[in-house]
């Protein structure tokens, strides 16, 4: 039995004015303390050539389409995670929790994936590429990180 120590990042957020307007906590995995076979089985995470961008652009200059583009900033945290993975409490938490099954104190089983946990981007690639297949989407034969759909009034890259 095995869990990983986690690290607490703190982050001010200031106004137009430099004043603090908000204190942001973010609870990250250490990556330093995962190893590949005991805490991950495999690391693949997908990611677009540089030649499909190249070509979506030119599709779109040459069709007159619009390009569109989004960034969802919390995307880490709603994969499902495929393996067993225990942290420990961040200090400051109340550790006299009673013990778990392997007889530790102050530990967490994580259900989705943190920042700094190896695996997050490709169980970020999974749990993204199903949802745009469920809607009609299809993976480029070529390139996995491209999902195209296709009707007759619309072609979405």
């Amino acid at each position: 039995f095995f869990f990983r120590p986690c690290k607490v990042v703190l982050k001010n957020k200031y106004d137009q004015h430099g004043i603090v307007s908000k204190l942001k906590v973010r609870v990250t995995m250490k990556v330093c303390a995962q190893q590949a076979g005991r805490d991950f089985g495999e690391l693949f995470a997908p990611a677009a050539k540089c030649t499909s961008l190249c070509v979506m652009i030119s599709l779109s200059v040459s069709n007159g389409w619009q390009i569109r583009s989004f960034d969802v900033e919390t995307v880490f945290l709603f994969a499902l995670l495929e393996e067993d993975n225990n942290m420990q409490k961040p200090d400051g938490f109340d550790q006299n929790t009673p013990l778990d099954e392997h007889g530790v104190p102050g530990v967490w089983k994580l259900k989705k994936s943190l920042y700094g946990h190896t695996q997050a981007p490709r169980n970020r690639y999974r749990v993204f590429s199903i949802f745009l297949i469920d809607y009609g989407f299809k993976n480029s034969e070529y390139d996995p990180c491209v999902l195209h759909h296709k009707d007759t009034n619309t072609n979405t890259i």
